[in-house]
């Protein structure tokens, strides 16, 4: 950890939350909106709402019996309601159509007869369910036909000395053991944590667009980079700053919001409803701990936020990265409306669902201070992780630049060759858009071509989009392909001790499969589908399967991800830490969670074997190789002996040892390849 002094932490705090003080416009989006929003919404929704409701239960309802001429008793007995007419029109199903009728009731032709004889018929209700006075007419004639028929079997069993009773032998009655305050909790533990997430986002999000891309882009930022205090200082102290206006934004939202919901119910009480009161509501006690789990959610939100703004060379394009990252962080919040999902040690570790979970469990008045404090350590961690690598990037050179574009675009250098191509290192400004449009070709090009072709939407996606797009971004920003892509002739020794290596990554994927197995368990469906999967698209010509199923993925995953993402990140991270988010986001890409680990242990292998040789094809070498075998072992599962190849488990010993020894001599191998060649020592010219 880089040395400081906390004077300097609290002096950068000071200065950067007296600017927030200072800006009329920040203390009006922290402070004074929250507390004017709720209300103006909250009571103002209401009010039209009941109002609403009000006006439609009020409002007369038509409705049309066909045919019409069995009007005579069913008309009486609806037309009792005051607040249901029954019309006589010709075509009612047009009627209904147009709106000039709220419902249809459909009777057989002989109704009275049969209802005369005592037989049982259907009644058919018909109305428009999307429109709220049809709905609402419906459930008025449905009540009043149930009361009708109630009334005929009394009649009937009186006319037959039987006591009414004998139909009913009991009667059933549902209580809620809930309790209102129970029921209240459960309210708001489905809405409540959603609102926190947002709150603290968007009370985080732009103060650290400010204190981050804003002073580099207003040119403030080498003034305090040369003060005395060290990178961490200062990071810190902006991290402090953006950490008390995220607490004070959501402070603000939730005693608008508590005030709001008290006015509700003492206008309740007031209008002699049955009024409990915000403490018959809601226990206080959650209230707090809610409180208390604030702190480490805005320790991580706050980080988060830094973290992303330190990459953006100006306010903008902050702003752009930042509006995506709100959406993936409201991702996990849905976990909290789905049926089924309870918090444990498991999702624990989940950042922000964890908190969505925890914060349901407060408020029905459970306390599981276990997982609150294993959620509070996940996402502390997370905090203390990417706060040091925002310091990591106030230590680089790059920080210092200001406002950029990025690379120009030129449409004529995709029909042109350029006289000469620049050779610099990729910036994230550059690959933000460019993986951004391949996740949009991803999904708009390659998911449809897929589901109506399995073999060749999987060829076209891989080519067109998840090469293509990459390759056609560096010409049209005239970057050199083959310079930034590692394409080089990597010779022979580099690929061949690649092939070696394969072995060694795909038992470890394997293994890292099994581990993350212990802790999120694969249902059967799931293993079930893959197993009809592989068998309805791998089988047949092998030789087909490998070029589709491993060598296209291999060569094209391999430019998108090694290529172009790795270099990118390079330039503005330490080699360790680009290898690790490229292989986080080669295995989030793959859009399964039950393969996302042994993906991304795939991805490190993938990224330091592509950072040693400097070159991108050993890596694609171990790619196809792991791909191939995947392919080939599903079609060699079944002979005897083979088993393990499918299960994934119990791999022979035999086997073990021989992959560490044929990989280990691969890793040595691979080595001394790209070792770089020692310095020739200088000789002094002969006499």
């Amino acid at each position: 950890m880089i040395g400081f002094s906390w004077s300097q932490v609290f002096l950068v705090w000071r200065k950067e939350l007296l600017d927030i003080i200072r800006d009329r416009r920040t203390i009006m989006a922290m402070i004074i909106v929250p507390l004017l929003v709720y209300p103006i919404l909250i009571i103002g929704v209401s009010q039209v709402g009941i109002r609403q409701v009000e006006k439609i239960r009020a409002r007369m309802g038509t409705v049309a019996i066909i045919p019409e001429n069995m009007t005579s008793e069913l008309g009486r007995v609806i037309s009792a309601d005051s607040t249901l007419q029954v019309l006589h029109i010709e075509d009612a199903e047009e009627a209904l159509q147009d709106g000039s009728v709220d419902a249809l009731l459909l009777v057989p032709n002989d109704f009275e007869e049969k209802l005369h004889d005592q037989q049982s018929m259907y009644l058919t209700l018909r109305a428009d369910m999307s429109n709220d006075q049809g709905r609402e007419v419906l459930e008025r004639v449905q009540g009043i036909l149930v009361d009708w028929r109630k009334e005929i079997v009394v009649e009937r069993l009186e006319e037959e000395g039987v006591p009414p009773d004998l139909a009913e032998p009991f009667l059933i009655s549902s209580e809620n053991s809930a309790g209102a305050r129970k029921m209240g909790g459960s309210l708001m533990g489905q809405i409540l944590p959603v609102l926190l997430v947002v709150m603290m986002m968007t009370g985080a999000l732009y103060p650290a667009i400010d204190v981050t891309a804003g002073e580099r882009e207003r040119g403030t930022l080498e003034t305090l980079l040369v003060s005395p205090s060290s990178r961490f200082a200062l990071v810190l102290g902006k991290y402090l700053t953006v950490f008390t206006a995220s607490m004070v934004t959501t402070l603000a939202n939730l005693i608008s919001m508590a005030f709001t919901v008290f006015y509700l119910l003492g206008s309740a009480k007031v209008a002699g409803a049955d009024g409990l009161g915000i403490s018959g509501l809601m226990d206080w006690r959650a209230f707090f701990a809610v409180l208390a789990l604030m702190i480490p959610m805005a320790l991580f939100f706050c980080a988060l936020a830094m973290l992303v703004a330190s990459f953006a060379r100006s306010y903008k394009e902050a702003q752009n990265y930042l509006s995506p990252l709100l959406i993936a962080c409201l991702t996990p919040t849905y976990l909290g409306l789905l049926p089924g999902f309870e918090i444990n040690y498991n999702i624990s570790l989940i950042p922000v669902a964890n908190v969505v979970l925890l914060a349901r469990e407060f408020f029905l008045g459970n306390y599981p201070w276990n997982y609150f404090m294993v959620s509070a350590a996940t996402l502390s961690g997370f905090a203390i992780i990417m706060l040091h690598q925002t310091a990591e990037l106030f230590s680089q050179e790059s920080v210092l630049g200001g406002a950029s574009s990025g690379g120009k675009i030129s449409w004529r250098a995709l029909i042109r060759k350029e006289a000469t191509a620049r050779k610099e290192v990729l910036q994230l400004s550059q690959i933000g858009p460019v993986f951004a449009m391949v996740l949009l070709g991803f999904f708009y090009i390659g998911s449809p071509l897929q589901l109506q072709n399995v073999r060749l939407g999987l060829v076209i996606t891989q080519i067109l989009v998840i090469a293509g797009i990459p390759i056609l971004a560096l010409r049209m920003m005239r970057i050199d392909v083959v310079e930034t892509l590692r394409l080089q002739n990597p010779g022979f020794a580099k690929p061949a001790f690649a092939l070696l290596i394969w072995p060694a990554a795909t038992l470890l994927a394997a293994l890292a499969a099994s581990l993350q197995g212990l802790v999120i368990e694969v249902p059967e469906s799931y293993r079930a589908m893959m197993e009809r999967l592989v068998a309805s698209e791998m089988n047949g010509n092998i030789l087909v399967a490998v070029l589709i199923f491993a060598v296209v993925p291999g060569i094209c995953e391999e430019i998108l991800f090694r290529g172009f993402v790795l270099r990118g990140l390079l330039g503005r991270m330490k080699p360790a830490q680009a290898i690790f988010w490229t292989a986080v986001v080669f295995g989030a890409f793959h859009f399964d969670i039950y393969r996302f680990v042994p993906t991304t242990v795939l991805g490190l292998i993938l990224g330091w074997v592509t950072y040693k040789t400097g070159r991108l094809w050993p890596a694609m070498v171990i790619h196809i190789a792991n791909n191939a075998f995947a392919v080939i072992a599903s079609n060699l599962s079944s002979y005897s002996g083979l088993e393990w190849l499918r299960d994934g488990g119990d791999v022979p010993l035999g086997v073990i040892l021989g992959v560490i020894a044929i990989s280990g001599f691969g890793v040595y191998g691979l080595l001394r390849a790209s070792a770089a060649p020692k310095p020739t020592p200088a000789t002094d010219p002969p006499v």
